[in-house]
């Protein structure tokens, strides 16, 4: 169970990157094959992790195997004449991790994310395709966010992804006029991330933080964007650090949540408390 608890952490944390530096490199086209290499990597890691220690860079290890499953399926589908690999580029078997592997990922999420809020893809379809592909949401998942039922967010997602595929191609940061235009579908997603984490429909915690966490970690990639960095993402991030502070204290020992008249104030993070001041602040 330990192993699982935290390959589903690591999950949480490097589906979204992962899947985001894949896409940037093969373009949106091929984004359901790098869906598909991204869980196999996953399935591989649970595989080989439960009877063996994880690597020291989990996160490298997990992006070369994927990049290796997702390289080899695009040979054996013969779809990659476009791309010009060298012969020695697809590795049989990790041998070593390697820290740089997954540099400069923060631009290739802030691209991923942006796609994602193409105006290509209606309002509904931008929040849809963001959980699923960004943050790894399940069906279940995004179905509780958005308050409808399962079958009309699987035709959803369906129909998202094809549109992403076909019509937006080169993953890229948009410009000026497109990035505030897009703006506010992202702090929407984002929120929606947050909320998720903060009463969970899925898995047996009530409270997973590591989502939480991830909102947070994504609004963050956009204060450093100066385009994006305005009020409304500020408060936002305000909001979610305030709530995120009191994690320790909404949770009691018999996994029940404890109103916020009933919390133990000593058990809150000052250090996300002043977080969130200096957000609101900003």
């Amino acid at each position: 169970m330990k192993i699982h608890n935290s390959i589903e952490h690591l999950f949480r944390h490097e589906y979204g990157k992962i899947t985001a530096a894949l896409t940037s490199k093969f373009s949106s086209y091929q984004i359901d094959l790098i869906e598909d290499s991204v869980q196999e990597a996953l399935l591989k890691a649970m595989k080989l992790w439960s009877f063996q220690e994880m690597p020291e860079n989990p996160s490298a290890w997990l992006y070369r195997v994927a990049s290796n499953h997702l390289i080899d399926q695009l040979r054996r589908a013969k779809k990659s004449v476009e791309y010009d690999f060298p012969e020695n580029f697809l590795i049989e078997e990790i041998t070593h991790d390697d820290s740089s592997i997954l540099s400069g990922i923060k631009d290739e999420q802030l691209k991923m994310i942006f796609a994602c809020c193409h105006p290509i893809l209606n309002d509904t379809e931008q929040i849809i395709l963001s959980l699923k592909l960004i943050s790894g949401f399940g069906i279940k998942e995004i179905s509780s966010a958005l308050l409808k039922n399962e079958e009309a967010v699987k035709k959803a997602i369906t129909r998202a992804k094809l549109k992403f595929k076909n019509e937006i191609g080169k993953i890229e940061v948009p410009n000026e006029r497109e990035l505030n235009q897009r703006l506010n579908s992202v702090l929407k997603v984002i929120y929606l991330i947050f909320n998720e984490g903060y009463k969970s429909t899925g898995g047996e915690t009530l409270v997973k933080k590591d989502v939480c966490l991830e909102a947070i970690r994504l609004a963050e990639i956009l204060t450093e964007n100066k385009i994006c960095d305005v009020p409304q993402l500020n408060a936002l991030l305000s909001l979610m650090c305030f709530n995120a502070a009191r994690f320790e204290a909404r949770i009691n020992e018999n996994e029940e949540l404890v109103t916020l008249e009933n919390q133990n104030r000593n058990l809150w993070d000052k250090e996300l408390i002043n977080a969130g001041m200096y957000y609101l602040d900003k």
